[in-house]
């Protein structure tokens, strides 16, 4: 085989090993993008949860604009007593906290793997050998015939 042809088929094959390389674990690959759903799930599961937060808020938020009795109770949870009154602390008891949860944080999706020199490291290298291994052959007299 000529030295351009052997050339021309370690580049296609180092070629194409780059690009499979890209297609599986590229930014854009086969397991980016099952990262990119199981993120977009996330998401949407974390939307819902916010959007039944923001349900309850506005259902607390209208029940203390309309109810005042409501708004006499949260008063003495946050610690505002009118005067007169007493405070009674039963043992065993413990004190009411005003925090909620407000939604799981989901981190930013960042692609991963910009850089494709990995990938044409391993390109260059698998054209190397498929290029020396085309070499080894040559020299070697493959006919079959026999002497007499």
């Amino acid at each position: 085989m000529k030295i351009g042809v052997r050339v021309a088929l370690s580049l296609y094959f180092g070629f194409f090993v780059q690009t499979l390389l890209v297609f599986v674990f590229g930014p854009s690959g086969v397991v980016a993008l099952r990262a990119m759903e199981a993120h977009r799930t996330a998401l949407s599961a974390n939307i819902g949860q916010l959007e039944r937060i923001g349900a309850d808020l506005e259902a607390r938020r209208d029940l203390l604009l309309h109810d005042g009795e409501e708004v006499v109770l949260l008063g003495r949870k946050l610690g505002y007593y009118r005067e007169g009154e007493i405070r009674v602390f039963l043992p065993g008891t413990g004190e009411a906290t005003l925090t909620r949860v407000l939604g799981r944080m989901v981190k930013r999706y960042e692609i991963a793997g910009r850089d494709h020199t990995v990938f044409r490291a391993i390109g260059f290298v698998t054209a190397l050998l498929f290029f020396i291994g085309g070499t080894v052959g040559v020299g070697r007299d493959t006919s079959s015939s026999v002497r007499g």
